[in-house]
């Protein structure tokens, strides 16, 4: 993601769009979502959960499985 206006979004912007990306258009989403941990930013469990919920939704388990064992693996303790 760029930078508009010379401000770097932060994690809560990155999850935002993630979460809104989901809906609408999943590579973008998933994209996004290896940016910014590639950036090193936090990644919270609104953006794990986001993910998940529209891999699930999406009849695409596998990937939903592997966003949770990232997130597992991230530190993150799964409320079922």
């Amino acid at each position: 993601m760029e930078k508009d206006g010379g401000v770097e979004p932060d994690a809560i912007a990155y999850a935002t769009i993630v979460g809104g990306l989901c809906k609408a258009r999943m590579v973008e989403a998933t994209k996004l979502f290896k940016e910014m941990r590639s950036k090193c930013l936090l990644v919270d469990r609104t953006a794990y959960a986001s993910l998940i919920d529209v891999y699930v939704s999406t009849k695409m388990v596998g990937d939903g499985c592997r966003v949770l064992k990232v997130m597992i693996d991230a530190g993150y303790r799964v409320d079922l």
